[in-house]
């Protein structure tokens, strides 16, 4: 998709996109090619064309995210994936509530694809920022309205990655509503039965009875966690194949 993407470019909204495929300019491949554009690119769009798409191709050679940050603006960050797919961290964090003000972070969990990484509040925490800078792409649920909020709260300091793509919003644009789980239950994805029915109400009452010395609290909090954080990488490859055909169904080969 990210090659069939446009709007990326500076001066380049959805409206002159969705022109552009229409008119059989369905990718920057097709754009290169001036029998393809004879006739119907205009000399400034023809300009912003020539100059964006080679920087664009070296960005996802270099692996450079943020060079499509305009993307998160425009609500389209979804369309870097699969490009990035192997860069992306996928984030959940736990609080002790929902004030920013009152409440503290707890726990954080990071999945790569492959490996779950976890910090705690009184353990390792402090080392996640300079974890999150290693990648280009993160991953939420909510992330917009909590995880990150939460964390720019706790390390006002903290440099997230370029592109930060939000699947409560990304899931919104193919009309599913609800939280996490809601979602999780309308693709069928299934949580393991010892933390299927916790909310995120009993993960503050977990971690209370860590904090009085209930080990087993813990586990049980960092399984929750792990379905949390490991269900986002399912949700987003089903968002993308179901968006990246939604988005160019229309147009006219």
């Amino acid at each position: 998709m990210l090659e069939q993407t446009f709007i990326h470019i500076p001066g380049i909204g959805k409206k002159t996109e969705q022109d552009l495929w229409a008119n059989g300019i369905h990718s920057w491949d097709d754009a290169d090619r001036f029998e393809k554009r004879f006739g119907y690119v205009s000399v400034g769009l023809q300009r912003k064309l020539d100059d964006y798409i080679p920087r664009s191709r070296e960005a996802i050679r270099h692996k450079d995210a943020g060079f499509f940050e305009r993307l998160s603006a425009l609500g389209e960050a979804w369309r870097i994936f699969p490009d990035f797919a192997q860069d992306c961290v996928y984030l959940d964090i736990e609080t002790t509530g929902l004030s920013t003000v009152f409440d503290t972070v707890t726990m954080v969990g990071l999945y790569d694809g492959r490996k779950y990484e976890l910090f705690v509040d009184g353990e390792n925490l402090p080392d996640l920022p300079r974890r999150l800078q290693q990648y280009p792409v993160v991953i939420t649920f909510n992330g917009a309205g909590f995880d990150l909020r939460f964390l720019k709260a706790a390390f006002p300091d903290l440099r997230l990655p370029p592109i930060h793509i939000d699947l409560r919003w990304v899931t919104r644009k193919l009309g599913m509503k609800g939280g996490l789980k809601e979602i999780e239950a309308k693709l069928g994805l299934r949580r393991a039965a010892e933390v299927q029915d916790l909310t995120g109400y009993d993960a503050t009452v977990l971690w209370a009875k860590y904090l009085r010395g209930d080990k087993r609290a813990l586990q049980s909090l960092i399984q929750y966690n792990t379905e949390d954080v490991v269900h986002l990488k399912a949700i987003m490859e089903v968002a993308y194949d179901r968006l990246s055909t939604q988005t160019t169904e229309f147009r006219k080969d």
